[in-house]
């Protein structure tokens, strides 16, 4: 029996319904990620404040400050790594750093495009052309170009977490929360009396991932991987089982 017209478009009707709830709940795990990884940076106070592109590029220099922390034979303080804090940063991402770091600041305060890169070529207005309708050819544009950046600093973020050769495959939220464990256990590192690797500490930067970015990431690590395969829901809120480690592994030192 042929499903009537009605019941097509019934159909179609809770299939959009449900996907919208998908993709509701998976913009809300992201934000609430983006969120979550804006606490961890070194701006006290003001991390609301920091737009998203800031953070994602702030996350990656705040890694490689905390490795360069790391491979140093002296202690050094996040003060002396300011350079490599600032780099790619907005004018206003340099100064609530600055602020919060006690540094002097010695940038333009002059507000930057929202994706800090210069943004000379706009659609061109005829005379033809309505106000109105330039201008939303012109915030169509920015916001094209701001999704463009930001795209691009996640791309770049991707690079830096603990997954060789398996980055790419990497989700969206389960690279931000990679980043939030990574920092913590490269923090954790630091503040230890004794050297240790990151196979120690393979419980900090499990936390909260989806089992697929846990398999990827034991697998990196070279760890044995005890949890279900089952994919789980886009923003891996339940995820409470993690790889055990055995003390037959091997430490790896990145």
């Amino acid at each position: 029996m042929c499903p009537t017209n009605t019941t097509v478009a019934t159909m179609r009707a809770a299939h959009r319904a449900k996907r919208t709830e998908q993709e509701r709940k998976r913009a809300q795990g992201f934000n609430g990620a983006l969120d979550k990884l804006k606490e961890h940076m070194p701006i006290l106070g003001h991390n609301k404040k920091l737009s998203k592109i800031d953070t994602l590029r702030l996350a990656i220099n705040y890694i490689n400050a905390l490795q360069q922390m790391l491979e140093s034979d002296q202690e050094s303080t996040l003060q002396e790594h300011v350079h490599i804090l600032e780099e790619g940063l907005s004018n206003k991402g340099i100064m609530m750093l600055a602020k919060s770091l006690n540094l002097p600041v010695a940038v333009d305060t002059v507000e930057v495009d929202p994706q800090h890169t210069s943004s000379s070529s706009y659609p061109s207005t005829s005379s033809s052309t309505s106000p109105q309708a330039a201008h939303r050819a012109k915030r169509t544009e920015q916001e094209r170009k701001r999704a463009q950046g930001f795209n691009s600093a996640l791309d770049k973020l991707k690079e830096h977490m603990p997954i060789l050769g398996h980055n790419k495959k990497l989700s969206k939220i389960d690279t931000l929360k990679l980043a939030i464990n990574y920092i913590n256990a490269l923090q954790q590192m630091l503040e230890s009396d004794q050297e240790s690797t990151l196979q120690e500490h393979a419980h900090t930067l499990e936390e909260g991932l989806s089992n697929k970015a846990i398999m990827m990431l034991a697998k990196s690590l070279n760890l044995p991987v005890a949890v279900d395969t089952v994919e789980v829901d886009p923003q891996h809120t339940s995820s409470s089982s993690y790889p055990s480690t055995s003390s037959s592994t091997s430490p790896q030192r990145f």
